[in-house]
């Protein structure tokens, strides 16, 4: 697998503004926001384009 930076954010590696987290989701501000609050909402558990883990 080819590095995720997703993944890299909630294993801490990478810095990110957390707006929530919880056991199976983390919301972050995104770097690159369309308008103002824009956030991103990612899974803990990495997921494949395809559906596959």
């Amino acid at each position: 697998m080819k590095s995720c930076i997703f993944c890299s954010i909630v294993k801490g590696d990478t810095p990110a503004y957390k707006v929530y987290e919880d056991k199976f989701s983390m919301a972050i501000l995104d770097i690159n926001p369309f308008s103002e609050g824009h956030c991103l909402i990612i899974s803990k558990r990495h997921v494949c384009a395809g559906g596959t883990s």
